[in-house]
């Protein structure tokens, strides 16, 4: 495995965060702002599908807030993966559809939780259960 890349993943979920690398050209601002719109369509979608766990989504867009204000001191290496991650999240359609099950954005987790201990920030990562419905 290369060590300059997110371990730990599916080979999906590596394949599909290699193809958010190789088709984004958005700056983290504007990448973030795709999250947060994704964020709004799950709450949305959660109006009428109350399996969609929003909540984490909310949480996963936090993390990415954090991650874009902390930007410069992130490894230039580094950096593409963690655009990576907010394209993966922003997509929806990625190895487990967003607004289609109640795990929908746990696949979203595994990618950003490997991205953060890729630079680093492991007290960042998220515990999906933390977000389960009770």
């Amino acid at each position: 495995m290369n060590p300059l890349q997110p371990r730990g993943l599916t080979q999906q979920e590596l394949t599909v965060l290699s193809d958010c690398l190789a088709n984004n050209d958005l700056s983290p601002q504007e990448m973030l702002q795709e999250a947060e719109n994704h964020v709004a369509k799950a709450k949305e979608v959660y109006k009428t599908n109350i399996m969609v766990n929003f909540r984490l989504a909310e949480a996963i867009v936090e993390v990415f807030r954090t991650v874009v204000a902390e930007w410069e001191s992130i490894p230039d290496f580094a950096q593409k993966w963690c655009l990576g991650m907010i394209c993966y999240f922003s997509l929806g359609e990625d190895e487990i559809d967003d607004f289609e099950s109640p795990i929908g954005f746990e696949d979203d987790c595994e990618v950003v939780n490997a991205c953060l201990k890729m630079i680093d920030r492991e007290e960042l990562c998220i515990n999906p259960e933390d977000f389960d419905e009770e």
